[in-house]
């Protein structure tokens, strides 16, 4: 059972907290909840204004860039002409060299036959040119 003392502690604490004594408690879940609630909400904010000004910056990139005018290029014909003429003839000279390739000789397949005895022999591989 619940004796005096334990009623009588019970009564000052009500009391207290009634006067606006501060409290003691460690854990206040409520505005421990409130407290994270906030911060969340502060950094929602900062982050989705940091994107929207992101997002209007590289939206806006493209209307501060001005067409600007650039000279054709002009080059040399007869210095154009003899550098297609160095190369034709090197292709030349490629395509002669392919076409006088010759490829290695493929060596022919072995065959395997047994002699009077039992025994298997194998004949030598011969090239054929």
């Amino acid at each position: 059972m619940i004796d005096k003392k334990a009623i009588l502690k019970m009564v000052k604490h009500v009391e207290r907290r009634g006067r606006g004594g501060r409290d003691v408690r460690i854990m206040h879940p409520y505005r421990d909840w409130k407290i994270v609630q906030g911060v969340c909400l502060v950094v929602l904010v900062g982050v989705l204004t940091y994107v929207y000004f992101i997002h209007q910056y590289y939206s806006n990139v493209g209307d501060t860039v001005e067409a600007e005018y650039k000279e054709t290029v002009e080059y040399d014909t007869v210095s154009a002409e003899q550098v297609l003429e160095y190369y034709q003839n090197k292709s030349k000279r490629l395509k002669a060299l392919l076409d006088t390739y010759v490829t290695p000789p493929v060596p022919e397949v072995t065959t395997e036959e047994e002699n009077e005895e039992g025994e298997l022999e194998i004949n030598d591989v011969s090239l054929s040119t």
